[in-house]
């Protein structure tokens, strides 16, 4: 199910950047000089997407996404998933290097987010 709703938001990103994809591979091949535009645009996608994959999985944990510094900035609000879950770990990093590393999209970041804890 996670694996058909990826190759769908793919196929709809490829229809989307026709033009700028390479045409031999899967891959996006974002080159010229608006590449760093057109790589935050292909990440926001892939965030929504990645966040969607986590959902699916452990339900509404809170994830807030934001975009500063040139990081993708995602966190989520649940501690006993964050500290004492093993296979969350797992299952995040799995969905992070299939949804972002496999598309050369590295200024990412998963996390916790702190900020409820401490108050």
């Amino acid at each position: 199910m996670i694996v058909n709703k990826i190759s769908n938001i793919f196929k709809a990103i490829k229809e989307l950047t026709i033009d700028i994809c390479d045409d031999n591979t899967n891959k996006f091949s974002l080159r010229g000089r608006y590449k760093h535009i057109k790589d935050k645009q292909l990440a926001t996608v892939l965030t929504k997407c990645f966040i969607d994959i986590i959902e699916a999985k452990y339900g509404d944990i809170g994830i807030v996404y934001h975009y500063s510094d040139d990081v993708h900035w995602i966190d989520h609000k649940n501690y006993d998933l964050e500290f004492s879950n093993h296979d969350f770990a797992c299952f995040a990093g799995e969905a992070i290097q299939d949804v972002f590393y496999s598309n050369d999209i590295y200024n990412i970041c998963f996390s916790y987010d702190r900020e409820d804890y401490f108050k």
